[in-house]
């Protein structure tokens, strides 16, 4: 943990390293980073607050997290990123996921304009 740093450096740091730990299918790892990222997530372009979101709701749909992801969802509610390409990508994904419909599921994260954070906890998947 990151104490006293600055909030934009702290969320650079965080997001390579969860970007770095999902890549290589450390999802614990990614899960601490993604934590983290929240709370720094406001020092963030919105593209980068849109994948983090995102792959937060995937997680927590893949994990089986149904509460936390309902939560996220409704924290999402308030603010303009749940319209974001990259947070309807996801939702459409979970939403492919609890029907039972893998080839929608993938095909939605593997998408070449999927953000790469997205495209890797797909790929970890």
């Amino acid at each position: 943990v990151m104490q006293q740093v600055p909030a934009p450096f702290a969320a650079e740091v965080y997001l390579a390293g969860a970007r770095f730990a999902v890549g290589h299918g450390y999802i614990g790892e990614f899960n601490v980073c993604q934590t983290q990222l929240l709370d720094v997530l406001h020092a963030c372009s919105t593209e980068v607050q849109a994948e983090v979101h995102a792959a937060r709701l995937l997680y927590l749909a893949v994990t089986a997290q149904h509460s936390e992801h309902g939560a996220a969802l409704q924290q999402l509610a308030d603010e303009d990123v749940l319209q974001h390409p990259a947070v309807r990508r996801a939702r459409g994904a979970t939403r492919a996921l609890t029907l039972g419909l893998p080839g929608r599921f993938f095909s939605a994260l593997c998408a070449p304009e999927s953000p790469p954070l997205l495209r890797s906890l797909a790929a970890a998947c």
